[in-house]
């Protein structure tokens, strides 16, 4: 059984939007992370459905690190483009900028660019909401299947989505989709609210799960290891039991905005603990 290993983790910079990129790649290199998820949100990078920064900058910023860039989020859950968007023009838009997404994944040298269902109207059935997240994450897929990247499906939180926030949830969306772009993503956090375990996942999904966003919870929080209740050693070993080989992705929540470098530090001091080198 292979073991999990240090070199599986990456950093993430969303809970530094109050520093700059720079300061981010520097702690990530002072904690010995080489690893890097590009959260494509202001004021680190700008990403919409027309645009994005220049992709060429960001790679030597990392390549004089020796950090590498191995997965992407293009963040839509407060922002104008969600996956399931109800509005025409909306939506259009929402396909344009995912598919950009996946380009800078590319341009980048990422594998997994993160993906969710986005939300539909309370007022309206969720058949509808999901038929629209289905519809776009195809359109995207076949952007990604051109550009070599997988889109890494995720589940959500109850006060995040109404449409996929269980296993079952993201089962039936995967079979809409039904594109072999389209892969599945654990999060602890959205898997710990909703009282399931990764084992499911992977029961469910088996090889199809390529990335995860790890982090604790109690259940929820998006926090580093220590700060919740979740069973760090139980968790690790059932990615173990199955040989996950991709990625974890350290995405720490906005209670560390203040002091992000010190929240690192301490995720990886514990992590250090159960990884091998």
């Amino acid at each position: 059984m292979k073991k999990i290993r240090w070199n599986q983790l990456a950093g993430m910079n969303q809970h530094y939007r109050r520093y700059s990129y720079v300061e981010f790649l520097d702690s990530m290199c002072q904690c010995g992370i080489e690893n890097l998820e590009l959260w494509c949100g202001a004021p680190h990078f700008i990403l919409d459905s027309k645009r994005y920064s220049a992709c060429k900058e960001y790679r030597l910023m990392a390549e004089e690190r020796n950090l590498h860039y191995v997965s992407l989020t293009a963040p839509s859950m407060l922002w104008q483009y969600q996956p399931a968007a109800p509005d025409a023009l909306q939506f259009r838009k929402s396909i344009d900028y995912f598919s950009n997404g996946v380009r800078v994944a590319a341009e980048l040298g990422c594998k997994v660019m993160a993906m969710n269902s986005g939300w539909g109207y309370l007022n309206q059935p969720v058949e509808d909401g999901l038929a629209r997240s289905a519809e776009l994450i195809y359109a995207v897929a076949e952007t990604a299947q051109k550009e070599g990247v997988f889109l890494a499906l995720e589940s959500l939180q109850p006060v995040e989505s109404n449409l996929v926030i269980r296993l079952e949830d993201a089962k039936r969306l995967y079979d809409m989709v039904g594109h072999p772009a389209l892969k599945i993503m654990i999060d602890t956090v959205a898997v710990g609210v909703a009282g399931e375990t990764p084992e499911k996942w992977f029961e469910t999904f088996g090889d199809d799960i390529v990335h995860c966003h790890f982090i604790d919870g109690n259940p929820s929080g998006h926090l580093v290891w220590g700060d919740g209740a979740y069973p760090l050693a139980d968790i690790l070993n059932c990615f173990q039991k199955y040989s996950y080989q991709g990625i974890f992705t350290m995405e720490l929540g906005r209670r560390y905005l203040d002091n992000p470098f010190m929240a690192d530090e301490r995720n990886v001091k514990t992590l250090r603990r159960f990884l091998d080198d």
